[in-house]
């Protein structure tokens, strides 16, 4: 912090990657690490390293301290927009399966890119995803939600009412 309220960029990237590689077995210092890369690149103007962070923070960070998406959606030029978010959702399926559901999911809902979202929760259904997203799919897709809602509690009613 002291590098950069100096203005010492160089000093700060250097203690910063420093940083990461001496925590690199502690996610969450790491992560701290990233942000302080994304804080100098923002002080420089970089909006290269401002994407190459704030995206790498998008994808890798469990408790996000900032809006990344944000971040990205005011850093890439709008004509790149559509095709970065499609490699992020891409990236995002890839790599982290079961949680990048709700990542992905995020991004439709911010996109309002509606059937892709109905498609995601179709292939991802449990009744804590129908909950999540129920008020973007009730508003566009009514009857679809309520089958899969159907479809959910049936399941979880046979699996857990019997005898026992």
């Amino acid at each position: 912090q002291d590098a950069l309220d100096q203005k010492d960029y160089e000093k700060a990237t250097a203690l910063a990657k420093e940083g990461i590689e001496h925590d690199s077995e502690f996610p969450g210092l790491v992560t701290n690490w990233y942000e302080c890369l994304l804080k100098i690149a923002e002080s420089q103007k970089d909006t290269e390293r401002i994407i190459l962070y704030a995206r790498h923070l998008l994808l890798n960070s469990n408790r996000p301290s900032q809006d990344y998406y944000e971040i990205l959606r005011k850093t890439v030029p709008p004509e790149e927009w559509t095709d970065f978010v499609e490699t992020i959702v891409q990236e995002a399926m890839e790599r982290k399966p079961y949680y990048g559901v709700d990542l992905v999911a995020s991004i439709f809902v911010r996109e309002e890119w509606w059937s892709r979202l109905l498609d995601l929760v179709k292939k991802e259904c449990s009744l804590d995803r129908l909950a999540k997203y129920e008020k973007p799919l009730a508003k566009h897709f009514p009857s679809e939600l309520a089958y899969l809602y159907a479809e959910r509690i049936i399941e979880y009613v046979v699996d857990r009412v019997g005898r026992d």
